[in-house]
């Protein structure tokens, strides 16, 4: 589940149903400490470092999202994308194996996206080198963790 803050009223009134009927729950939310983190079995952090609880020098909350002035979430947005992505990646390795051959992988990613622009794509070779960088990248960053 997805959350800047952790406590969006309507992920919390959906908690209640969802949270029974899965295996496993992770919130991906700036705050470890929000309703939401505490609710699921796991957190991942989608903030981007600075907290409006934290005090700057003038004594005002202070953020790093793109506009201090305005508490909608921009900088976290993307942030949350990218664990989006970085999870859909991992779990389609996971599923054909972490050494599944190009070919192998293309099939399955066809099968699932048989039309449109990604099935078209598919069969690009710059395309999938630009995914095979991708994953090798977030299998580095993860062996480092």
């Amino acid at each position: 589940m997805i959350s800047h803050s952790g406590a969006t009223a309507e992920l919390m009134r959906l908690l209640p149903i969802i949270r029974p009927r899965v295996r496993s729950l992770v919130a991906v939310t700036r705050d470890p400490d929000s309703v939401l983190a505490r609710a699921c079995h796991g957190w991942l952090d989608s903030g981007t470092g600075v907290y409006p609880a934290q005090k700057g020098p003038a004594g005002v909350g202070t953020t790093d999202e793109a506009d201090s002035a305005l508490p909608a979430p921009t900088s976290s947005v993307v942030a949350a994308l990218a664990i989006g992505d970085a999870l859909a990646l991992t779990l389609s390795r996971m599923k054909m194996g972490w050494h599944a051959d190009g070919k192998d992988r293309r099939s399955q990613f066809f099968h699932c996206h048989p039309g449109g622009q990604l099935g078209i794509q598919v069969s690009s070779d710059s395309f999938l080198h630009h995914i095979q960088q991708v994953l090798t990248l977030l299998i580095d960053l993860a062996a480092r963790s």
